[in-house]
């Protein structure tokens, strides 16, 4: 399984990170509040506009990149999801 997700981007004083679809949407919030406590400000679904974000604090920018690169570390290793509830 390969890297599912790509680094944060930056957009004035938000961060955000774009998803391919809502199911990627839904599981990488699950993952970032189920393990590693990492909460939202908001989200954006777009399905005719093909538009899947989450946004973060910029206060939270480094323990988000860490997570990021837990989560892809875990898919290419385990080749698989993370289990959520």
């Amino acid at each position: 399984m390969d890297e599912l997700l790509d680094a944060p981007y930056e957009s004035g004083n938000v961060i955000f990170l774009a998803l391919t679809g809502w199911e990627q949407q839904d599981y990488i919030d699950d993952v970032l509040t189920e393990h590693f406590d990492i909460e939202c400000e908001y989200q954006v679904v777009d399905d005719e506009a093909k538009i899947y974000r989450i946004f973060f604090p910029p206060t939270c920018r480094t323990e988000l990149e860490s997570a990021i690169s837990e989560i892809n570390a875990h898919h290419v290793k385990h080749g698989k999801i993370y289990q959520t509830i």
